[in-house]
């Protein structure tokens, strides 16, 4: 290994590290909603927030309709499509991805 390689697997697994929290984060604050949606606990509200700070821009595709609101199913769609071209790039440019953290 060189250093640019070990910077560019770095990058990748930063990357991908920060992809699987968003993800996570949306997955547990669309439960939560469903479950506790007006729980105080300070976790459950910063999950909250996150999860509503993700789906901000894709309510303006698909806004709440009646009730029902299908942004986090955008979010997702574009969080696994991200995650997909991540591990595509890192593969051909040839890192470790197997050893990184967000796999």
């Amino acid at each position: 290994f060189n250093i640019f390689s070990m910077f560019t697997w770095a990058l990748y697994s930063t990357l991908l590290l920060i992809l699987r929290i968003v993800w996570w984060s949306l997955l547990i604050g669309i439960i939560i909603s469903w479950v506790a949606p007006m729980s105080s606990h300070p976790a459950i509200l910063l999950i909250q927030q996150m999860s509503n700070q993700i789906c901000k821009p894709f309510r303006i595709f698909l806004p709440p309709m009646g009730g029902l609101d299908f942004s986090p199913i955008l979010a997702f769609l574009v969080l696994q499509f991200l995650l997909i071209a991540l591990r595509n790039i890192s593969l051909e440019s040839g890192v470790p991805i197997v050893l990184s953290l967000g796999f």
